[in-house]
């Protein structure tokens, strides 16, 4: 009850125009949605976020909004074609085209391909390209579910400056596949560190800095993460 009391003073703040008070008890009802596992409520909350974030200029929360909601799984309410009758914020209703059309909008936005900057100039965000958005996925995040890894050894002893097998696992919940351009593998001895890098793809500031330090490079044909499948990369690092 209490939950549903913020949602709809947040959507009296949002209607008067009031980005800052409407995401504060917007929070509110997403923080336990997001507990419960409400995921039809938690899309529609998440929605009126977004547009608080864009309203506020912050291009950081609109971002992490939006990947929450493209990776919020499809319920049987939504396949069963209930959503007609409904009145729906501004995410609009939850169906497969409606989280492909938030996830081009936001990788489109983030993009730093100078082709591509030309279409987010009516999103309301000012662009900074030289400085990359970070950001961080830990075991508490919302962002869980959009991206996991799993890092499993092949071996449960290491020999000092033996070969050392492991396979580094990634698996996207977001709707459509996403193409990553380098991944740096960092240990915390720093002679393991390296990065596998997509032959397909050009290598990035940040990467070519970690290149010149020494790191390994790895190549590999391509870097794709498909919907709900596993990537599995395997590769061997000498311990000291």
């Amino acid at each position: 009850m209490a939950a549903l009391c913020a949602f709809e003073v947040a959507r009296e703040y949002f209607d008067l125009a009031d980005p800052n008070n409407a995401k504060f008890f917007f929070d509110i009802a997403a923080n336990l949605y997001r507990q419960e596992g409400w995921v039809t409520l938690l899309w529609e909350v998440l929605g009126y976020l977004r547009e608080c974030s864009r309203n506020l200029d912050a291009l950081k929360d609109f971002v992490e909004f939006s990947l929450e909601m493209v990776a919020l799984p499809v319920t049987s309410y939504e396949n069963s074609g209930n959503l007609r009758n409904k009145n729906y914020g501004p995410g609009g209703p939850a169906t497969i085209s409606g989280r492909e059309s938030i996830h081009q909008e936001v990788f489109t936005l983030v993009c730093r391909e100078a082709e591509l900057l030309s279409s987010t100039e009516g999103s309301g965000f000012k662009l900074a390209t030289d400085s990359p958005l970070h950001l961080e996925i830990d075991l508490v995040s919302p962002l869980r579910p959009v991206l996991l890894a799993s890092v499993a050894f092949h071996d449960q002893m290491i020999k000092p400056h033996a070969l050392c097998s492991f396979t580094l696992s990634l698996l996207s919940h977001l709707p459509l596949p996403v193409e990553i351009d380098h991944l740096e593998v960092q240990f915390n001895q720093s002679t393991c560190n390296f990065v596998i890098r997509n032959s397909q793809r050009p290598l990035w500031a940040s990467a070519s800095n970690t290149v010149k330090s020494g790191s390994q490079v790895e190549n590999a044909p391509l870097l794709v993460l498909v919907p709900n499948n596993w990537l599995r990369l395997t590769y061997a690092i000498k311990s000291g």
